[in-house]
């Protein structure tokens, strides 16, 4: 069964520079991304998982609620959620797979905002995984790798 590889590296950088006003240009990009590998790979059968590390946490987010993707798993890495999720942003999301990943020594996740996000994934009724490992803001490889398998089963 194909495997979808991370596509595109920088758009995160993108919305930063331009700002939520421009996020619209990300997910239209993103979505321009996705047809077109659509176009080259099948993907029936196929398990799309949308990633976001950091800033690309809120990427990710506004591409599930905004975009055309029809992913299966959200994995929210070392990052925050944008704040102007809506409902239907939240219908999205509820849909999926969704595991949020962070270090216990990260210090953009502290403690506190680990538990904010927990209480608005909670609060709009998204079942989650939260995985912690041992690690300061950055990817961790036995971690990935435990998503990874996970989604196989």
């Amino acid at each position: 069964m194909p495997r979808l590889q991370p596509a595109c590296q920088g758009i995160h950088s993108l919305l930063l520079r331009t700002g939520r006003r421009h996020a619209s240009r990300g997910v239209r990009y993103l979505d321009a991304l996705y047809e077109h590998i659509s176009t080259q790979v099948d993907l029936n059968g196929t398990t799309v998982h949308v990633f976001g590390f950091s800033q690309g946490v809120a990427t990710a987010s506004r591409w599930i609620s905004r975009g055309t993707v029809r992913a299966d798993q959200l994995v929210l890495w070392a990052g925050a959620l944008p704040p102007e999720l809506d409902d239907r942003a939240w219908e999205r999301i509820r849909q999926l797979r969704v595991t949020i990943v962070y270090g216990t020594r990260d210090e953009y996740v502290t403690p506190q905002l680990a538990a904010e996000q927990r209480a608005r994934l909670q609060y709009h009724d998204v079942h989650f995984e939260e995985l912690v490992f041992e690690g300061d803001h950055r990817m961790d490889l036995k971690t990935l790798e435990a998503i990874g398998k996970a989604s196989e089963k």
